[in-house]
């Protein structure tokens, strides 16, 4: 089902927004394939990379050091996995306020899910569109895909709601810890990384950006070496991100699988701020060791 496809979407929308009469299903359906037709294009640089990876602290070389990216077998520098799922962020926030021009009531991009197919290198054009829709006891899941050329670089769904849900965060079996500060020079470099508007609020995937950054900094704890991979990514948003500093946990994996010579991980991250949850979820990534993540 491709955007242009979207049937029915004009009466979910009028469900998950608790609307009426009017406007009516078609007209909603009409306007909201219209808006969704109309693809975000982002082209990432070299610089982009760069800066990307110092205001999040993600210091995995293969996304700055060309001789350890070919190593790992990628032809250049590829973007990281969190700089694609905040892309889809900004593309989930335009079509955000497409949806509040239709309706007027406040809708929030409650979490984000995201695979990561194949690498995003600098200088390709990354092409998103929504491919169907769910609706949830929540709100609304759109599926959507990040194209480049005729590779797919990520797909997944985005979650809209009226409300952030709330959270009791996980905290048995944490085996790192860390803080990071998030300030308003950060946040407008951020927005000029994903190519986006400056605005005065955080993007929730700024944060959701320090969560593989603390597993790279804890891998490197374990092994003494930065080698990794981010392959998924399923994030839950439960508050607003203000300024100021932030505390990420993470809690140990279960049991590790090799597959083609590297172990794959399951990781659960807890992002805080002054013991006030603002996001959780779970990281699924691979690394060259097998490590003992234990406490």
């Amino acid at each position: 089902m491709t955007t242009s496809e979207l049937e029915g979407i004009g009466k979910a929308m009028k469900t998950f927004l608790d609307l009426s009469t009017t406007p009516n299903d078609s007209f909603f359906e009409t306007q909201f394939n219209q808006y969704a037709a109309q693809r975000r294009l982002t082209r990432t640089t070299l610089e982009d990379n760069d800066l990307f990876g110092m205001i999040t602290g993600d210091t995995n070389p293969a996304h700055t050091n060309i001789e350890v990216a070919r190593e790992l077998g990628f032809e250049d520098t590829p973007a990281l996995g969190t700089h694609t799922l905040a892309y889809a962020e900004q593309y989930g926030t335009e079509l955000i306020r497409a949806m509040e021009i239709l309706n007027g009531r406040p809708i929030i991009l409650s979490g984000q899910e995201i695979k990561f197919k194949n690498p995003l290198y600098p200088s390709e054009e990354l092409r998103w569109e929504v491919i169907s829709y769910r609706p949830t006891p929540q709100g609304l899941d759109l599926s959507v895909s990040g194209h480049c050329s005729d590779k797919t670089i990520a797909e997944g769904k985005l979650r809209f709601s009226t409300e952030f849900s709330g959270c009791t965060q996980r905290e048995e079996g944490i085996v790192h810890n860390e803080e990071f500060q998030i300030d308003t020079p950060f946040t407008k470099e951020f927005y000029t990384c994903v190519k986006s508007q400056v605005r005065d609020s955080i993007p929730m995937s700024f944060p959701v950006a320090h969560m593989p950054s603390a597993l790279i900094n804890l891998l490197y704890q374990r092994t003494g070496e930065r080698k990794g991979a981010n392959l998924a990514m399923n994030v839950t948003y439960h508050n607003e991100p203000q300024y100021g500093k932030f505390q990420t946990s993470v809690l140990a994996p279960g049991r590790s699988r090799e597959v083609k010579g590297k172990h794959l991980y399951k990781f659960h991250i807890n992002v805080a701020q002054n013991s006030t949850p603002i996001v959780s979820g779970e990281i699924r990534c691979s690394s060259p060791a097998l490590v003992d993540f234990s406490t």
